[in-house]
């Protein structure tokens, strides 16, 4: 048991950690994977996407006096490799707790390798446990000081679904007691309007919709014409949406600039940008009204904590996305708390009325990463408030879910599915 180490020392665990610095015997990244029984084909406007598993990463840090310290990581081959080669024989040794120290002794180092903000930032947070552990200190006391110690959730499919599905859902989420709903577009047109006013005929006014495009409007040889752009933006804008999330690539900014200027639905963007840079120019230039950001897919909390400053000062909103497991949501959680509802008010948790994953967006490694459930109160995630994040890992999953080479995914255009 992880706590069990710090009862073991008792009162003398500060005198311990003064006497005795504690020094990291091993970093770990590990790959794991869920595969579907069977393939997951799921048709839409643009084509076919075909899911076969879920994967994720696990990172666990030990140390020499049996703290163990333990992060999600992006699920990437490359960044495991920096992790378990380059990022290993830098940090064994060395004081987990000595962070800003570590910190600067691998990001300022020359040359920089591709991929090392997205490795060391996932690493931190691992580190960040492992100190919050030592000091008996949650982790979001360690990057900032929580203002609150709760979030709120929004449910999300994680795939375009019809309307009826959707709307049954909606029931679902509404009885789950959630107060926010991500619909997820792409079906056309006229079926995305259609779901967007079902979903509305069956959700209170309290709860707050929003519509993620994910870009499919533009994907493929189906794609949304401008005209039809502009028509279904003016007709979704009756039903109050929170927010209008990547309609476009992610790349045309001009296209994004252009909707944000007709103010008819709050823009959001941010989940399929890569490091710290591309997320600060949606906030400085003034692209979207709302940032959607996954700390632990773009460089980590302390890289990530200057882009949310900026933010915060230029009075744009940022949503939390979580496309992994458990650990994800509960560690970017206690990023969330650090600032006031205002500036972070949502966190993604794609869930059933039962809180169980949906079987599209999250495996039984999702269900089991953890040894017992985060709870949830009146559809807000409770962050914990024990040492380090909080949780324990069940590390029985890197046996039973081995890593799967190979895409969890793939795209296939409508002229490949249908002729």
């Amino acid at each position: 048991m992880i706590h069990s180490n710090v009862q073991l020392f008792g009162e003398n665990w500060d005198r311990a950690l003064q006497n005795c610095r504690m020094k990291i015997t091993d970093l770990q990244a590990f790959l794991l994977s869920s595969p579907f029984p069977e393939p997951l084909r799921l048709r839409f406007w643009a084509g076919e996407h075909i899911l076969w598993k879920r994967d994720t990463m696990l990172i666990r840090v030990g140390t020499d006096l049996g703290l163990v310290g333990y992060a999600p990581g992006p699920v990437s081959e490359r960044v495991a490799q920096l992790i378990n080669r380059n990022l290993r024989s830098a940090l064994v040794n060395a004081d987990p707790t000595k962070i800003e120290d570590l910190r600067k002794k691998i990001l300022e180092r020359r040359p920089q390798f591709p991929g090392l903000y997205e490795a060391y930032g996932a690493v931190e947070i691992a580190l960040l446990d492992l100190k919050g552990k030592a000091e008996g200190s949650p982790l979001s006391e360690l990057i900032g000081g929580r203002t609150r110690d709760r979030i709120s959730l929004y449910a999300s499919t994680g795939v375009p679904i019809d309307p009826e599905k959707c709307c049954e859902e909606a029931h679902r989420i509404v009885e789950l007691g959630l107060a926010g709903y991500n619909i997820q577009a792409g079906s056309g047109p006229g079926k995305d309007l259609e779901v967007v006013r079902e979903v509305r005929s069956v959700a209170s006014s309290q709860m707050s919709l929003m519509v993620e495009g994910n870009a499919w409007w533009c994907l493929g040889e189906q794609k949304y014409t401008p005209p039809e752009i502009d028509q279904l933006v003016r007709e979704m804008s009756a039903y109050g949406l929170a927010w209008l999330a990547e309609p476009f690539d992610p790349r045309d900014r001009v296209a994004y600039r252009r909707l944000r200027e007709k103010q008819c639905i709050p823009v959001a963007a941010g989940r399929h940008e890569v490091g710290p840079d591309n997320l600060m120019s949606l906030a400085s230039d003034h692209i979207v009204d709302v940032i959607q950001a996954n700390v632990i897919y773009q460089g980590g909390y302390l890289t990530c904590r200057e882009l949310f400053d900026v933010a915060e000062r230029f009075g744009l909103a940022l949503a939390l996305e979580n496309w992994g497991t458990p650990l994800d949501a509960v560690a970017m959680a206690h990023f969330g708390i650090c600032f006031d509802e205002k500036t972070i008010k949502w966190l993604e948790w794609p869930c059933l009325s039962d809180g169980r994953y949906l079987k599209s967006d999250f495996s039984a490694l999702g269900q089991e990463i953890l040894r017992e459930p985060i709870p949830i109160e009146a559809g807000k995630l409770i962050v914990p408030n024990a040492s380090g994040l909080g949780i324990e890992v069940n590390e029985t999953v890197i046996a039973r879910y081995p890593w799967k080479p190979g895409p969890a995914s793939a795209f296939r255009p409508y002229s490949s599915v249908f002729h």
